[in-house]
């Protein structure tokens, strides 16, 4: 009864259930108010315990739940909600957060090396964006815009922009790897040539008349 009075009292927006086993509400983590429900089978103790909240602050609960240690006199709710919104907590997923993007970065550099400077137009200073570049057989460049997400390699790249019709984007879309939507962007772009041709003969044959009506 002393750890659930605890509790409230340190965490007056979280809601027990009758049986304890469910609490709901929110708490503030990293400075800011969010929403939160953590499942308790055998409260007080965290055996087999989880948390569910919003996707985009998933990742640092789930670093948090690793890297805290769970001993006899601190076996409880209270004490790692106390921890989640520690400094240590910060520290921990400031670390974790590190050496992530660290992998990140190793990777995704690799991957440029592989393909070229020739190709590389521009980089974000994170990395996150990439303009890459290739040339079709007329000499004319096609540029491709790349999203990168933060768990690369496991999730793919995005599309962001696209120098070419949209129906490449469905093939573009299958590339697991920034490499492989750079390989299948030159290969679309070269089997749009005749596309490309009768486009250039289009535009050398027609005006705008009066283009403000």
């Amino acid at each position: 009864m002393e750890q659930i009075s605890k509790i409230l009292n340190h965490f007056p927006l979280l809601i027990p259930s009758t049986d304890f086993k469910l609490w709901s509400g929110s708490i503030f983590f990293k400075d800011e108010e969010i929403p939160i429900s953590i499942s308790t089978p055998y409260f007080p103790s965290l055996n087999g315990f989880s948390i569910m909240c919003s996707a985009d602050l998933e990742n640092d609960i789930q670093q948090s739940c690793s890297s805290y240690k769970v001993d006899r006199e601190n076996d409880g709710l209270g004490h790692f909600l106390e921890y989640l919104q520690s400094k240590e907590a910060l520290e921990e997923q400031t670390r974790s957060s590190t050496k992530l993007d660290y992998c990140l970065y190793q990777q995704i550099l690799k991957e440029l090396q592989e393909l070229g400077s020739e190709h590389v137009v521009k980089c974000q200073g994170d990395l996150r964006s990439l303009v890459l570049r290739t040339i079709d057989v007329r000499g004319v460049e096609h540029q491709l815009v790349i999203g990168i997400p933060r768990d690369y390699p496991s999730s793919r790249p995005t599309i962001d922009d696209i120098d070419m019709p949209e129906v490449a984007l469905q093939d573009l879309s299958k590339g697991e790897t920034i490499t492989d939507v750079f390989n299948v962007f030159q290969t679309l772009v070269n089997s749009f040539q005749d596309f490309w041709e009768a486009y250039d003969s289009l535009k050398s044959c027609t005006w705008l008349i009066d283009p403000e009506h």
